[in-house]
């Protein structure tokens, strides 16, 4: 009976460990597994990165990196809408919105086409729980108490290169890899 039971205990512990639960890899470790199905691209000011390299610590490293009054920026894109939603990204806080972080997000309508919604924060770890969570959990945030900023975005862009933003001295997070990105106009 005794063998029995060890045996249970021990295929038990097998399925655990061939799960995932007791020891991790990846991002999973770090942040709770990701759901599956959607690949996501990221962008910032400097490079672009595939959905295989991107996971909760690059995002925090992108985040954390921001200098403030610099124009730096992370856009996380899904290849299928969440919710229609088409991307969400984080803005360096800057002088002019009280040193905030600026969060927006995009969405697929029919009556507006794109729509964009911002926020402001000062709290880094909320940025990053909003960017990380639409990675990981392919969850929207709740844009009720955000500015609906759709009228910003003007005209359609006509999608000209205007320059390729690779900086003399790239930030410590690009260690990890990415390819250069290039801003459109």
């Amino acid at each position: 009976m005794m063998k029995l039971k060890i045996r249970a205990l021990l295929l038990a512990l097998i399925m655990l460990i061939i799960n995932g639960c007791l020891i991790g890899c990846g991002d999973g470790a770090q942040s709770g597994a990701r759901q599956k199905g959607l690949t996501f691209s990221l962008m910032t000011n400097y490079y672009e990165f595939e959905d295989s390299e991107i996971d909760s610590v690059l995002l925090d490293d992108i985040i954390s990196s921001f200098t403030p009054d610099d124009w730096d920026f992370a856009v996380l894109s899904p290849d299928a809408p969440i919710q229609n939603s088409t991307f969400i990204q984080v803005g360096a806080p800057s002088e002019n919105v009280g040193y905030q972080y600026t969060v927006e997000i995009g969405f697929e309508t029919s009556e507006k086409g794109l729509a964009l919604y911002r926020m402001y924060t000062a709290d880094k770890e909320l940025a990053l729980k909003l960017i990380v969570d639409y990675w990981q959990d392919h969850a929207v945030p709740d844009i009720q108490a955000w500015e609906d900023v759709t009228w910003e975005l003007g005209p359609s862009p006509q999608g000209r290169p205007i320059a390729s933003a690779a900086p003399p001295q790239a930030p410590p997070y690009l260690k990890r890899g990415g390819a250069p990105c290039i801003i459109w106009a």
